[in-house]
């Protein structure tokens, strides 16, 4: 042992009182560790409820949702992929005398209850054809729109040249 001298009843008893100081600190460390646990797991439940509620809801209104979407938008629900919006456009472009060199598909984007689907079309026409193109799309489809349009000419005897990208937005079914 490491003392060699038998300690007095007074010292024995500060060891004991040293000892349980020590020890309530350590317990009095570990439940305010336990507390703040259990305060940031209860902060998380709280905002998940939170979200389950507003996810519930939406699901609720789903019914009020696909018909408001399907009077704004009653074309669109025929877009059910990217193969079909391509379709469409080319039908459209067909339709209002547009010619176009190239078209192509972009990713389709997942936003929430929608879907975006995205083409991206070069044509080298007179802007007539261009604008009876944009026309037309825009009066047949609802929830189809333009992002982006580029129009140049190298020179006044060339036709212009149009780079656009078509989104079109669909609610999941």
């Amino acid at each position: 042992m490491i003392f060699k001298k038998k300690l007095t009843k007074r010292e024995l008893l500060l060891w004991q009182v040293s000892i349980a100081v020590v020890l309530v600190i350590a317990a009095d460390v570990l439940v305010r560790q336990a507390k703040a646990a259990f305060m940031r797991l209860d902060k998380e439940i709280n905002l998940s409820e939170a979200e389950v509620l507003k996810m519930q809801s939406v699901i609720e209104n789903k019914g009020v949702l696909e018909s408001a979407y399907a009077k704004i938008s009653p074309d669109s629900v025929t877009i059910k992929d990217a193969d079909s919006f391509l379709k469409m456009i080319a039908r459209f472009a067909k339709s209002s005398g547009l010619n176009i060199r190239n078209m192509k598909a972009n990713a389709v984007q997942e936003k929430g209850l929608f879907k975006v689907y995205s083409v991206e079309i070069e044509s080298q026409q007179p802007i007539m054809s261009l604008a009876k193109f944009l026309d037309v799309l825009n009066e047949e489809v609802k929830g189809v729109g333009i992002e982006r349009l580029q129009i140049s000419a190298q020179n006044q005897k060339e036709l212009p040249k149009a780079i656009l990208t078509v989104n079109a937005l669909t609610f999941e079914q």
